[in-house]
């Protein structure tokens, strides 16, 4: 699978919702517009697209976003192929009719294992990582890429626009487009045409915007402080009498509680992460140190009267 050519990766569930049609499109056009530099000395003519994410062959939903991308492949003039160990006649189906996946222009990767996951993302030649959903939640996708020193393309819109910086391109650590065609295109090309020293100097700053904004020790900050700002909004009074502690722990055990309900995290993951906030919460060195400073009392005051309209 990892073979040594240029690659887009794309990691979602196979949903519609995803857009992922959005990346293949964008992948077409990007290797229609190559100049000859880019032919002859990057050898992006021989580039290809990897798209992986959960599927469950029972959901129509999955189903149906599969077959539409693979028909979208066929009608770009796109060749495929598809690897997978999930037991589907419909996945067979694409397997017989695809190529051998050294030779294909897009990589389909149903159920992905972790094992596949972190070869990519890490690879280097993985050129950037498409995260293609419009106004999405948060959205994990972005800052697993960073992470890993990898440019992140995505939506100008939702969680990305938090977790991405697109300018001044000094500070860039990804491109953030509306979900254009063209637009994706053309920041494709830049993430691929990139120096080594370029790309160095954006894949440090992703990894130091993860380290400084979204490692459970800052999330852990975070609900510490924003409980302390609500407790301090006028008209909950009452709150004052309870410990900081006995509000800090329930809210944790509520979100923690709702990320099992929503299959978000499994069980034994949550638990850690309560330990760690636990752990964070009265074990961490200096921890009024790491919380931001109280909002102005105007700020409150106007939270509340927008609250009361």
């Amino acid at each position: 699978m990892a073979r040594h050519r240029p690659t887009f990766l794309s990691l979602n569930r196979f949903e519609k919702k995803k857009n992922i049609s959005l990346a293949i499109s964008a992948f077409a056009q990007f290797r229609q517009g190559l100049t000859a530099a880019d032919k002859n000395t990057r050898k992006l003519d021989t580039a290809r697209i990897v798209v992986g994410g959960g599927y469950d062959p029972r959901l129509k939903d999955n189903i149906d976003a599969l077959d539409e991308l693979v028909s979208l492949a066929e009608s770009l003039n796109l060749s495929y192929s598809l690897i997978s160990s999930l037991e589907s006649p419909r996945l067979e189906a694409i397997k017989t009719k695809g190529i051998p996946p050294s030779q294909a222009d897009i990589l389909f990767l149903p159920n992905f294992t972790t094992a596949q996951r972190t070869a990519l993302l890490q690879s280097p030649h993985t050129i950037a990582l498409l995260y293609t959903p419009n106004n999405e939640h948060f959205g994990i996708g972005p800052v697993e890429g960073m992470v890993c020193g990898l440019p992140v393309i995505a939506c100008s819109s939702g969680g990305p626009k938090e977790s991405i910086v697109d300018k001044p391109v000094n500070h860039r650590t990804g491109w953030l487009r509306a979900p254009q065609v063209s637009l994706w295109c053309d920041a494709m090309k830049e993430a691929a045409r990139l120096t080594s020293t370029e790309r160095a100097a954006l894949g440090n700053r992703a990894k130091r915007r993860v380290d400084e904004n979204f490692t459970l020790e800052k999330m852990t900050d975070g609900l510490e402080a924003g409980i302390t700002q609500v407790l301090a909004l006028p008209g909950l009074s009452f709150w004052s009498l309870v410990p900081l502690e006995w509000v800090f722990m329930g809210t944790s055990l509520l979100l923690l509680a709702y990320t099992v309900y929503a299959k978000i995290l499994e069980p034994f993951s949550a638990g850690m992460m309560l330990l760690t906030f636990v752990a964070r919460r009265y074990f961490g060195p200096a921890r009024d140190a790491h919380l931001p400073p109280a909002p102005p009392p105007e700020y409150l005051e106007e939270r509340v009267a927008r609250r009361t309209i």
